[in-house]
């Protein structure tokens, strides 16, 4: 989307006269993102690089005012639409420092902790990242289950690629025949819990954006496992802190521990699939993904 595009939305969209458009490169691969000024505010429009993906766009929109209920701070959402084929959507803009930039790190990480609690909470319906309709998520964690015990087969194209042994994958087998009688709590993820996603806002707030990834998952326990993959290490402060926020112990994470760790397997057995089948390139990446969580179970 080019940057007439952009003035054409916000004009329409706000009756206001655009006076400058920036374009903000640093952040997301997925969408091009524009901090707007017109005579009377600013906004930040996303645009998704893929044609017609008005749902994932529709599904933040409904993330982000359901949790702005519960106290979450998150960027509101105006509105999404189509154009030339592509998706957008108008956001406003916060004041602030991003998370990363930030000097009050232990403080972002603890209301995090906070916030997880309450997203966590929320009613939703379904599996997966795919809403359908507000609270509303399409996929089916029982058949998202049986597909990858379905999978561990003899004649298995992961074990064709070496990536594991028939012997593990019988063992693996056992895990997700397990994951089957896990009695999970499912709720509302971030999916996406770091610094790069936060805004300290100039009145000392703590901003969550980018509900992208969002998804209904087992909580808490995708949410920290992301962290733990991603942005902090087990014994750190910072993780800490988000327990803390959380109203967790490092008991109720020790409880937990075992569950995440046979989880996160499942989640890169099936992304694993996902790219033999249609990212041949990604492949490698989630090969030694997968190789990695089995180790740790």
């Amino acid at each position: 989307m080019n940057q007439e595009q952009v003035k054409k939305i916000i004009e329409n969209y706000t009756n206001e006269k655009v006076l400058g458009i920036t374009p903000i490169t640093n952040r997301g691969q997925v969408n091009q993102i524009y901090l707007v000024e017109t005579t009377e505010e600013k906004y930040i429009l996303r645009a998704d690089l893929s044609e017609d993906n008005t749902n994932r766009f529709q599904k933040e929109m409904w993330c982000a005012q359901i949790v702005s209920e519960l106290g979450v701070v998150s960027p509101k959402v105006f509105t999404t639409g189509l154009e030339g084929g592509r998706p957008y959507m108008i956001i406003s803009h916060i004041e602030g420092t991003d998370g990363d930039e930030s000097t009050e790190k232990d403080k972002i990480w603890c209301t995090l902790g906070k916030y997880a609690s309450r997203i966590h909470s929320i009613p939703v319906k379904g599996y997966g990242e795919g809403m359908i309709s507000p609270g509303v998520f399409k996929d089916s964690w029982s058949r998202y289950l049986d597909y990858n015990i379905s999978s561990l087969t003899p004649n298995d194209k992961v074990i064709e690629l070496g990536v594991i042994t028939e012997k593990q994958s019988e063992k693996i087998k056992e895990i997700f025949l397990n994951l089957k009688n896990t009695n999970f709590k499912f709720g509302l993820t971030h999916y996406d819990l770091s610094l790069q996603n936060t805004i300290l806002t100039t009145s000392g707030e703590v901003c969550l954006i980018d509900w992208g990834s969002a998804k209904v998952a087992p909580v808490p326990h995708l949410d920290i496992s992301e962290i733990l993959d991603c942005s902090l290490e087990e014994n750190s402060k910072q993780f800490s802190l988000f327990l803390k926020g959380y109203g967790f112990t490092y008991q109720d994470y020790e409880k937990i521990k075992s569950e995440m760790a046979q989880l996160n397997l499942l989640i890169h057995m099936d992304k694993l699939r996902w790219a033999i089948d249609r990212r041949k390139d990604k492949i490698s990446h989630f090969s030694q993904e997968v190789k990695n969580k089995l180790a740790k179970v």
